[in-house]
């Protein structure tokens, strides 16, 4: 009977937990096209570090918790946003799931005038891609 209860214990606990989970969109756009980027690599730590690819629309799913501070970062990409409304992109104290969940954030562009409306559980960034031809230039 105690063996049965300990494991209803934790079987409703798990469960609990991750009925808290929330679903996390990231779109990944083209600063100065404003086109979405697929296949690039987003990473976002919340209570572990998980890295997604994007998908042909520029959107990485991931699920973290509801009410997590979450850092994201896009390291093989330049940002075009580094500034939103809210402060600065990626936020060194981190970004507030509440915050996300209820109105979404976008990323100010800095790279040109595409801009984009913001979705509840959404974060939208904005990055210039290297090119070879880039590095050339003394910009």
């Amino acid at each position: 009977m105690l063996r049965l209860a300990f494991v209803l214990a934790v079987l409703l606990n798990t469960l609990s937990t991750r009925a808290q989970d929330v679903p996390l969109k990231i779109r990944v756009l083209n600063g100065i096209t404003g086109q979405p980027l697929k296949s690039v690599p987003v990473r976002v730590a919340a209570t572990t570090q998980m890295e997604v690819k994007t998908d042909r629309e520029g959107l990485a799913m991931f699920t973290v918790p509801a009410d997590a501070t979450i850092r994201m970062t896009v390291p093989s990409l330049k940002s075009c946003s580094n500034r939103t409304p809210q402060g600065l992109l990626p936020d060194p104290k981190g970004i507030l799931m509440p915050t996300v969940r209820l109105s979404g954030i976008v990323g100010y562009n800095a790279c040109s005038s595409h801009g984009t409306r913001s979705r509840p559980g959404e974060i939208v960034v904005y990055m210039e891609p290297r090119h070879w031809y880039r590095r050339l230039l003394p910009i």
